[in-house]
């Protein structure tokens, strides 16, 4: 045997083999708090503190931002949270407006950008930071993994869902069309920053907020988070990017919007698939949600404004709700499409009706 050649005993192999996969693990955890995850909620309940548990599950950094301008939001002692209330909004000299039943007014849900700074002010140390909101469902099997293909996004700032070019149209375009062009937009549940893009957007967020304090005009039309953050940050010089830009993409346009609504039950039930989810509800939260789009539709009074009502989403509304909700949400569905389809004096118009009708309700037992 040559001198170089050095056999090691099995015992010695396997304790080799074994610190080898510690080191692989050491080094995947410290990726991993390389950014720190954000939970934004403006309650606490059983099911949100099993949504943190998972996130804690794959060795991630966690906190909770908890919007409390109605009521103090209680979590478990071990686990660690940042207040978003008067005190903490006006320590961070961000514009807010309190109304009779809100002591921040509608910054919480306006603003999702404040849980990220208030997320920074409290834990400085991160490069990055990872803001999810508990409609949101990852879809996957191995949540450690995921997180650390969102770890590998070091050299983003910003991240986000539908990042893109707002149309004109957009309700929250005009909102910034004065401070910023042109106009980007995204939606919020899932949103990945920097430090130097939350310290960038802090600053612009704070500077605007002295202006609204003196111009009545900035203050009723507040930008909110999807316009202010994506047109701030996409017309810096920082880097930003849709999420569908990572490979594999953890996302598409099938699997995360702003109004049509996935069943937590029938999502679960299903393979995993490397996939982000929103909104994810259940129960009586998928109830109001569908009951909010059917009012929607019906005062819009267009065909088009139906457009989600899917037999996909009468199958979703049937998993979470039941057979009897389900049936009578149909029964007023068909209702408003016949409504509709009798207000048409053209042809044309009717037999559209009459296709649209068909497609999205489902036969009633």
């Amino acid at each position: 045997m040559n001198r170089s050649e050095v056999r090691l005993p099995s015992a010695a192999k396997s304790f080799t083999v074994s610190a080898r996969i510690d080191r692989a693990m050491d080094a995947r955890s410290r990726e991993r708090s390389q950014f720190l995850v954000v939970v934004r909620t403006h309650y606490i309940d059983e099911e949100l503190i099993k949504f943190v548990r998972r996130i804690e599950s794959a060795n991630c950094d966690i906190v909770i931002a908890a919007e409390e301008g109605k009521h103090e939001c209680i979590v478990p002692a071990d686990l660690r949270k940042v207040s978003l209330n008067a005190e903490s909004l006006s320590r961070l000299r961000l514009f807010f407006k309190p109304n009779a039943e809100n002591t921040i007014g509608d910054a919480g849900w306006r603003c999702g950008d404040y849980s990220l700074y208030a997320a920074r002010e409290a834990f400085p140390d991160y490069p990055h930071y990872l803001l999810i909101e508990p409609d949101v469902e990852i879809r996957t099997a191995d949540l450690a993994q995921f997180m650390d293909r969102l770890a590998r996004q070091a050299d983003r700032d910003f991240m986000a869902c539908n990042l893109r070019l707002a149309p004109k149209r957009w309700f929250w375009a005009k909102t910034m069309e004065a401070f910023g062009q042109p106009v980007w937009r995204c939606i919020f549940p899932f949103v990945w920053a920097s430090a130097a893009a939350l310290d960038l957007a802090l600053l612009r967020r704070q500077e605007l907020s002295l202006r609204a304090a003196s111009d009545e005009t900035i203050a009723e039309h507040w930008p909110n988070d999807e316009a202010f953050v994506a047109t701030t940050l996409c017309n810096s010089s920082l880097q930003s990017a849709d999420f569908s830009q990572m490979a594999p993409q953890p996302y598409d346009e099938s699997t995360v919007s702003f109004h049509r609504p996935f069943s937590r039950a029938l999502l679960r039930s299903g393979r995993p698939d490397e996939k982000l989810y929103h909104p994810v509800l259940a129960d009586e939260q998928f109830t109001r949600k569908a009951e909010k789009l059917l009012a929607v539709a019906a005062s819009r009074k267009r065909l088009a404004a139906y457009h989600m009502f899917t037999p996909d989403f009468h199958a979703a509304l049937r998993a979470e709700c039941g057979d009897e909700v389900a049936r009578d949400f149909t029964r007023r569905l068909e209702a408003e499409l016949r409504a509709i389809g009798r207000s048409r004096t053209i042809l044309a118009g009717f037999l559209l009706a009459r296709k649209l009708y068909h497609r999205v309700v489902p036969s009633a037992e």
